[in-house]
């Protein structure tokens, strides 16, 4: 019988370089690794706290410092006057000019406000060129007299603007009252009469008869304007406030009978101003 002979089994050397090869691939390979954060650096500034500057005190004392200027520079909007280092307030001065002539005073602004409403009612207008001629009138006026025109002004206690105010009042009166005040040639001649003495010499007959027709123009609207001032006011709404009504005077009757007590006193009518 033939000899059988066991062969040894060969060794793949393939396998055994495929691992070594993996090996060293695994090897070679870098390990990923997280980056690093990168660490600012600090810079530490030095804070200057507030208070330490304005700190309580010192805003009280610049409040102090700032409320005693204003107070020194408007001294003169809340003191009429100093007597011996004694302040006199200008509010107890207007108390009492209110308290002497509050009534009056409230009854012309009234009064110059319903001319105003009823000149717009109408639709009358004052040019302010009439008024600047009527103004230049005045002045000339003035000056000739040998006065100023500003002192006068101030010593009747009006400043330009009140007196350009009157101007227009007065004209819107005379455009409201004018055509009602008619002069004829009969009352001129009467005026002209009576009062020769009186006029001046260096004028014309003309200028005496237009002196004359003014003159009279002036009188009959002065007769009308207190009646129409009634009239306006009965018309108006007013209210008033603060016990500024005006005050009613009360009627006087005459008696009954024509025989008074022995004892009675006469009593004078009164008439409402």
């Amino acid at each position: 019988m033939p000899k059988i002979t066991k062969k040894s089994p060969v060794k793949t050397k393939t396998r055994t370089k495929a691992k070594r090869t993996t090996k060293a691939a695994v090897k070679a390979t870098p390990r990923k690794t997280a980056p690093k954060p990168k660490v600012q650096p600090v810079v530490v500034t030095p804070v200057v706290t507030k208070a330490k500057i304005f700190n309580t005190p010192t805003i009280i004392g610049i409040v102090v410092i700032v409320l005693v200027g204003l107070a020194y520079l408007l001294r003169g909007s809340y003191l009429a006057a100093i007597v011996n280092g004694q302040p006199v307030s200008r509010l107890k001065i207007m108390k009492q000019a209110e308290k002497a002539q509050g009534q009056q005073l409230l009854e012309q602004e009234v009064l110059q406000t319903l001319i105003v409403q009823k000149a717009r009612e109408e639709g009358i207008e004052v040019s302010d060129v009439v008024i600047q001629t009527q103004i230049e009138d005045i002045k000339q006026s003035v000056v000739e007299q040998g006065q100023d025109f500003d002192q006068l002004l101030a010593l009747q206690g009006m400043t330009l603007e009140d007196l350009e105010f009157q101007i227009k009042l007065n004209q819107i009166i005379e455009q409201l009252l004018g055509s009602d005040a008619q002069v004829t040639e009969a009352e001129i001649a009467q005026f002209l009469e009576e009062n020769k003495d009186y006029l001046p010499a260096d004028q014309t007959e003309e200028e005496l008869q237009a002196l004359a027709q003014e003159q009279l123009k002036q009188q009959k609207m002065s007769e009308q304007y207190q009646a129409w001032v009634d009239e306006l006011k009965r018309n108006a709404k007013i209210n008033y406030f603060a016990g500024y009504a005006p005050k009613e005077v009360p009627e006087l009757t005459a008696p009954e009978t024509n025989s008074a007590p022995a004892d009675a006193t006469e009593v004078e009518p009164v008439s409402a101003e």
